[in-house]
This record gives structure tokens, C-alpha cells and sequence, in this order.
């Protein structure tokens, strides 16, 4: 039902006339997990296959809470008569009991046994590694239901941290080609441990090269096509699951949006949602303009309560291509995590990083070119008028992750060999941007010598907090250059 209405009327078309940085803690979490998302994106690590690979949106975690990261007693245990441990395959595991972590979580006093192998582990690197598997109140609910792990080794003294923020599942939470060990009676917890990794669900990843997007649906959508009453085609994806219906559709118009006022855009959103309600008997509830990566947008509110129908959209408009995102349900308005997750995870990829980019760059006043990979090379002169090449190029390691832009401040000149002090530099450096890293190539054998600065930041970010980015990279290049490698321009 919800299917036939949206293709008969849903996608009418008019005619057209600073962030904050995170906390040292959170950012160290953060971390850990982005570790963790380029495992398992990496074709040539487990758990995931290649094709599966594709489909994976990311995992989902609790925010991260410092109070679940709590100091525990530990008491070791004498002997070492080993403990069977049942395994999700089904085989059974010889572990040891090494000792016992006493603790608290919410005034809660709580137990957990830590356990070692008796097989000795293939890496020399686990050798002192002890499992921590627990199941808690969450466990078969919001986490996975065979539990998770927390990994120790083992102290030297009888005090150790436990951070529940980096919880994760083992192997077969993800594939049924593991078998990892479970939680025994002693290690289940009757509080919910609401910190680490939650359970993960599997969602389709798609990537349209014809409409030039991504987007992650809830399961494998299907493709349609539809002429509509402008002569137009309509191209969509669909999935339904229970009472509500998920689509992505897009159409080349005639018109170059690109070259529309604010006004006109404005004035074509506001017919196209009303025609769009108005064809299946609906009302427009909350609507707001919104940006999607520098892209102009509506996001709008449709309800048809004679027909027990309500959704969510969004509608974009970059060049010649439209494009609206829906979550469709019978009975309720759509605002669970999943209507969220849907929408959110929409991306425009083709060429349009580059549109938007140059819109950013010219309001914010930069000189620039663009080269033939699609880079764009800034030239920006700081206070000592001493001159620095910055990059910036969008960076996008996987379409399933948010594209970005990598900004690049580069100084150096003929060196032979490395000046003292400058790799030292570098190094603290590293900690006065978010995700700053410092690279230094040549500068032996009378090779120039170039010191690299750059960080990645989100290709929503705004025009205010780009300018802030490069002010600060060309800066911060300034200063080493005049202490280590002298006046000279590039």
C-alpha cells in the first residue's frame, strides 16, 4: 500500500523559475573504536568478507560515560586447575581462572573472574592477555545477546582500570564462521552496562553511480523507475519492513539549481512538497531548510491521518540532480533510531564534493586553483608574509563512511639534513588540531625538506570552521618554519 501511493504521486515536481573539540578522554575512546571500524573494513582482516564488507554501515555504540570507567581490586587466584568454557560453536575451551575484579558501578557492588588460555596463544604478543566475557542487563536487548569483552593483561599489582566504554562483542557477534567462548554464570552482571559496543544489525549499503549517492537501508532495496506528469523520469530504491517503507529517489531535471537565488530554491522546495503531500491526500507538518555537505535542502514533515500514513523526508537540489529521502509508516509518526539512521546516512558523492567545496572556498575569499585530480591548491599568507601551500582535497577512504576534506599546510626548503629539534616539534604539534598529524619528507642528501601538517575534517563542516582550520595549519606551519627551517618560501 504504502508503495503503490508514493509511486503514483509522492514526487511531484513544480516547474522551476565552530565545533568544539572533544575531550582528551572522549577523543581517546573515539579513537579506539576508529581502529576498530578500519579493521573491519579491511578486506584482509576478520570478521567480515569481502562482500560483506560492503554492506556494513558501522557499529553502533553507547556515548561514552567516564563513570563506567572504574578502578577495580584484583585477586589473584592460586592453582590453576583449568575451567571449561562453552563456546558459541558449540565446542568446549580449556581456561584458566587468574583472578577475580572486585568493583562498583552506580554504588552496585560487583564481581568479574578474568581467564587465560591453557593453549598458548599463536602471537607472543598475548601472552599475558586475560578474557573478561560478561553478559549484563542489556545483554540480548540493546547488546548482543551472548554478551561481550573487556581485555586485560595482567598487573602487576592488585589495582586495575576497567573501561566498560571500550566493551565489544567477540567475532561471532558478526559472522556465524566464529566460535568464541561465553560468559559463565559468575561473570553475569545483574546492572545494565550501558557503555561499549551495542548490537549489530545488518544494513544494506548502497551506492547509486547513475544518481551519484549513498545511502543505508535497513535491508536490500529495490529499483524502480517511473515517468512522471513534467516528462520526467523518476528514479528510486525501496525497502519495506512492517509498517514502514524507506526510499530514495532522484530525477535530472531541467534546470541547473546550482543557478538558482535563495529565493527561487526556496519557492521550488515549497511547490514540491506541497505538491508531494497534496498527491496522496496529506498535510505538510514541521518543515526547515537544512545543508547537506554545503548542498541546499528542505527537510519537511508529510501526514495523512485519514490514511493512518506519516513520514519524514528530505529534499536536496545539486545541479541538475533532485533528490528526495523518505521514511514512510502507517499508524505512528517515524521517529525511532532507525527513520533517523535511514536519513542521516544519505550522501552525495559524483562530482558534487567538488561543487560544494568551491562554494565554501569562495565565500570564505580563498585563492585557489584545481588540478587535475580535483585538489584544490590555496596559496595563504600569514602575518609574517612568509608564504604556505595548502591543500585541500576531499578524502573519502570508503563510501560507507562520511566523506571529508584532507587539508594539507606544507613549508620547507633545500636542506642536508634534518635540523635538531624539528621532529620533536612535530610531535607536539600533533596535539593542537583534531586528528593533526605532522609528516617530514626529505631533507637528507640535499633533497628539499618538506614539513607536512594536516587533519580531516567533515565535508558538512562550515565556511566559519574551514577558515578557522587553514588559519590555524598555515599558522601553526609559520611558526615551525621560522624556528627550524628558516624565512624562505616554498
Amino acid at each position: 500500500m504504502i508503495r503503490s501511493l508514493l509511486l503514483v504521486s509522492l514526487f511531484v515536481l513544480p516547474a522551476v523559475a565552530q565545533a568544539q573539540a572533544p575531550p582528551p578522554y572522549e577523543a581517546s575512546i573515539q579513537a579506539h573504536r576508529d581502529s576498530i571500524r578500519t579493521a573491519f573494513l579491511d578486506p584482509e582482516t576478520p570478521p567480515l568478507q569481502p562482500d560483506e564488507i560492503a554492506a556494513f554501515s558501522g557499529l553502533d555504540y553507547y556515548d561514552v560515560d567516564p563513570a563506567y570507567r572504574v578502578t577495580a581490586r584484583f585477586e589473584r587466584v592460586e592453582g590453576d586447575e583449568p575451567v571449561a568454557m562453552n563456546t558459541s560453536g558449540g565446542d568446549i575451551r580449556d581456561y584458566r581462572r587468574f583472578g577475580t575484579l572486585h568493583f562498583e558501578i552506580g554504588g552496585a557492588p560487583l564481581t568479574l573472574a578474568a581467564y587465560q588460555s591453557v593453549v598458548p596463544p599463536e602471537d607472543p604478543a598475548y601472552t599475558n592477555y586475560l578474557a573478561i566475557p560478561f553478559r549484563d542487563a542489556t545483554s540480548g536487548g540493546a547488546t548482543y545477546a551472548a554478551g561481550r569483552y573487556l581485555d586485560l593483561t595482567i598487573p602487576e599489582g592488585d589495582e586495575v582500570v576497567l573501561d566498560f566504554n571500550e566493551a565489544y562483542a567477540p567475532y561471532c557477534a558478526y559472522s556465524p564462521r566464529y566460535s568464541c567462548i561465553l560468559p559463565p554464570p559468575e561473570n553475569r552482571l545483574t546492572v545494565a552496562v550501558e557503555a561499549g559496543v551495542k548490537k549489530y544489525d545488518v544494513w544494506t549499503g548502497v551506492v547509486s553511480e547513475e544518481g551519484g549517492y549513498s545511502i543505508a537501508f535497513p535491508g536490500p532495496p529495490l529499483d524502480q523507475a517511473q515517468p512522471n506528469e513534467n516528462g520526467l523520469t523518476l528514479h528510486m530504491q525501496t525497502f519495506e519492513q512492517g509498517e514502514a517503507a524507506y526510499f530514495v529517489m532522484h530525477t535530472v531535471t531541467e534546470a541547473d539549481f546550482d543557478t538558482l537565488s535563495a529565493s527561487e530554491l526556496a519557492g521550488f522546495f515549497d511547490a514540491a512538497q506541497q505538491g508531494g503531500a497534496q498527491g496522496f491526500g496529506g498535510t505538510l507538518g514541521h518543515a526547515e531548510e537544512i545543508e547537506l555537505d554545503g548542498v541546499p535542502g528542505r527537510s519537511f514533515e508529510v501526514n495523512a491521518p485519514e490514511q493512518s500514513l506519516y513520514g519524514r523526508s528530505r529534499m536536496f537540489a545539486s545541479g541538475r540532480m533532485l533528490y528526495q529521502i523518505l521514511v514512510l509508516t502507517e499508524g505512528r509518526r517515524p521517529d525511532g533510531p532507525e527513520a533517523d539512521r535511514f536519513l542521516d546516512s544519505f550522501r552525495i558523492l559524483e562530482g558534487g564534493a567538488t561543487p560544494r567545496l568551491q562554494r565554501l572556498l569562495d565565500e570564505a575569499g580563498y585563492e585557489y586553483t584545481v588540478d587535475d585530480d580535483g585538489d584544490y591548491k590555496l596559496t595563504f599568507s600569514t602575518t609574517g608574509e612568509r608564504t604556505h601551500l595548502v591543500v585541500i582535497s576531499t578524502y573519502t577512504p570508503d563510501l560507507t563512511l562520511v566523506p571529508s576534506y584532507e587539508v594539507w599546510a606544507l613549508v620547507g626548503r633545500g636542506l642536508s639534513e634534518l635540523p635538531a629539534g624539528l621532529a620533536e616539534a612535530l610531535l607536539r604539534r600533533s596535539g593542537d588540531l583534531p586528528a593533526l598529524s605532522a609528516q617530514l619528507y626529505g631533507g637528507s642528501d640535499g633533497e628539499p625538506m618538506l614539513v607536512a601538517l594536516s587533519t580531516v575534517v567533515e565535508q558538512g563542516v562550515s565556511v566559519a570552521a574551514l577558515q578557522r582550520v587553514v588559519e590555524q595549519l598555515a599558522l601553526e606551519a609559520d611558526e615551525l618554519e621560522a624556528r627550524f627551517v628558516g624565512t624562505d618560501d616554498l
